[in-house]
């Protein structure tokens, strides 16, 4: 599904799916990507990783070639355990006082 923002109507490129085994990654099969992003996808076949203003990309695929990205914005969160819990959740302490 093609995400369109609610406040300046920008429309993503049809060609990301989401990659459902991993929080807030989306991916496009190579020739794809070289169709639509022939700059990033000159980039990518000289390194394995490249960026641009919004999003990381990299390449993966064991019998294709694909390309993952994740938003910078999120990349901090790519990290995590999927089933680790957030601070609110194990419960943290503010002035040696517990909050829950």
């Amino acid at each position: 599904m093609t995400y369109v923002c609610e406040k300046c109507g920008y429309k993503d490129n049809p060609i990301w799916k989401p990659l459902f085994w991993k929080m807030y990654y989306s991916y496009c099969d190579f020739d794809d990507f070289s169709r639509e992003y022939p700059e990033l996808a000159e980039r990518l076949s000289f390194e394995q990783t490249t960026t641009d203003q919004h999003y990381f990309y990299k390449t993966a695929g064991k019998t294709r070639r694909m390309v993952h990205r994740v938003p910078k914005a999120f990349a901090m969160m790519t990290k995590r355990e999927l089933y680790e819990k957030t601070p609110s959740e194990k419960g943290f302490t503010v002035n040696g006082e517990k909050r829950t």
